[in-house]
């Protein structure tokens, strides 16, 4: 397991094994919930209520907690990007840090498939990127510092 996360409210939990399958167990019982093949990178929405799966070649999910898949699709764009995260309620905005440290951190509209705007952080690559649980905010770090956007 490379990834184990429990989900807001505590009943569930998330796991990212080494062959990229992602599991969401329910806490008590231990029985598989949903179960995702082929996942390079997976993220739980804040909240819990949306979980974000990346695959190779720019594939993305994204489904509710009760399971019902909300986006799948491919986007080549997204296979360079190395962390991403869900921006919106309905997960139509997401962000992402490149695998090439000298290139900005892009927010995407991925219903429509385009990029909407890029950060950079002054003096520094992003290294790391998060979301502020009301999702209002994004927190970037790099090595000049931390910035909030």
């Amino acid at each position: 397991i490379r990834r184990v996360e429990f989900l807001p409210g505590g009943d569930q939990v998330l796991t990212l094994d080494q062959a990229g399958t992602a599991i969401v167990w329910d806490a008590w019982s231990g029985r598989a919930l949903r179960l995702q093949e082929a996942v390079a990178n997976i993220q739980a929405f804040p909240g819990g209520e949306l979980l974000l799966a990346l695959g190779p070649e720019g594939s993305v999910a994204i489904w509710s907690a009760s399971g019902e898949t909300l986006y799948q699709g491919v986007l080549p764009q997204l296979a360079r990007y190395r962390l991403v995260r869900i921006l919106h309620d309905d997960g139509v905005l997401v962000a992402g840090l490149s695998c090439e440290l000298e290139e900005p951190a892009v927010i995407w509209n991925i219903r429509e498939d385009m990029p909407r705007f890029s950060l950079r952080q002054p003096g520094s690559p992003i290294l790391l990127l998060e979301v502020s649980p009301c999702r209002s905010a994004l927190v970037t770090s790099g090595f000049s510092g931390i910035f909030v956007w």
